[in-house]
């Protein structure tokens, strides 16, 4: 919470992957087994809507401050991600040594967030022929795919 206090205020790349680094932790605790727990409970409104993209629009280091001191304490809820062990055994064999210069990029993107994006289209537009049939597991047409195309445009 303190990078992202600093990156708003310093104006700082690397925003975008601290917001969802935040969200990711916030969606875990949005999972109907921790949704009972009563402090969960309490500061569910909180949690959904830092969870939109509209929330951090025009969060101030104060919001973010407020929100770090409400969920600190929901944080043991969180699920640990387990790390599976690589083991190699291999030797390096290096040819000719150049130094590269390798543009570095962050894209910002989160798996957990990109499904709530979907779901959320897909709710939005759940009138839509072709998303009626992606829902009763029926095949598309190439109509159907031109007007889903048309309607993203």
């Amino acid at each position: 919470m303190l990078k992202i206090q600093l990156a708003i205020l310093q104006d700082r790349s690397g925003l975008e992957t601290l917001k969802d680094k935040v969200r990711d932790l916030l969606s875990n605790l949005e999972e109907p087994n921790k949704r009972t727990i009563p402090t969960v409970k309490t500061q569910l409104p909180l949690i959904e809507a830092a969870q939109t993209e509209e929330w951090w629009i025009d969060a101030t280091p104060i919001e973010i401050e407020s929100l770090r001191v409400n969920i600190r304490d929901l944080m043991q809820f969180v699920d640990r991600q387990a790390e599976s062990i690589i083991y190699t055994d291999f030797q390096d064999k290096l040819g000719i040594v150049a130094e590269q210069n390798v543009p570095y990029n962050t894209t910002g993107f989160s798996p957990y967030q990109y499904r709530k994006k979907v779901e959320a289209y897909i709710r939005a537009n759940q009138n839509h022929v072709a998303i009626a049939k992606l829902r009763r597991n029926l095949p598309l047409t190439t109509t159907d795919l031109t007007a889903l195309d048309f309607q993203q445009q």
